[in-house]
């Protein structure tokens, strides 16, 4: 009997860990300026949030991808930018919102690369241009459309600055300065 209810328990404890949730997906949006006017801005967005149910999806990992056809990496690709084109404006102060080319990539989180066959796996993003010309500043608003909350690090040469943002549907960052006249 006692090994009964070992056995029942020890099941109920498995249920239990196989029904928690992951977490929400939050997305990361790297944003590198430097002083001669090139700028660099990263999203990295989860597949999770692609799927009905984000929060009971496992992360895809690099093993994943080995079992994806071409059409289903490529409709995911597609799916991350649109995603980024909804649920975010980038604005160069005064106000001017601006989309340079994208391209994306699987990576791993914090644009790593992919080594082990478990390390996580998103589609990044990545903007590289030349900044519009006398910026006053730049800033990131989180549209509507927007379904996640998204976590805003800028970079100024290279030094992450200080102060990050976190943004929900609907806000605007604040705005990270340009540079000053030597």
């Amino acid at each position: 009997m006692l090994r009964l209810l070992l056995l029942l328990s020890l099941c109920f404890c498995l249920q239990q860990l196989e029904a928690q949730a992951n977490p929400e997906p939050d997305i990361p949006v790297r944003c590198f300026f430097n002083k001669d006017g090139t700028c660099q801005i990263t999203v990295e967005v989860d597949p999770r949030c692609f799927t009905a149910d984000p929060m009971r999806e496992r992360y895809m990992m690099k093993v994943d991808l080995a079992y994806r056809t071409e059409e289903e990496l490529l409709k995911l690709k597609e799916q991350a930018a649109d995603a980024v084109r909804d649920w975010l404006i980038f604005l160069c102060e005064p106000e001017k919102p601006f989309a340079p080319p994208i391209t994306l990539t699987f990576t791993g989180q914090n644009q790593a690369a992919l080594v082990k066959a478990d390390d996580p796996v998103v589609i990044t993003a990545t903007w590289k241009m030349k900044s519009p010309s006398s910026p006053v500043g730049w800033c990131i608003q989180a549209t509507k459309l927007a379904k996640y909350a998204f976590t805003v690090h800028y970079y100024w040469d290279g030094v992450e600055q200080k102060r990050t943002a976190t943004l929900f549907p609907g806000e605007t960052s604040f705005r990270m300065d340009g540079p000053k006249a030597d």
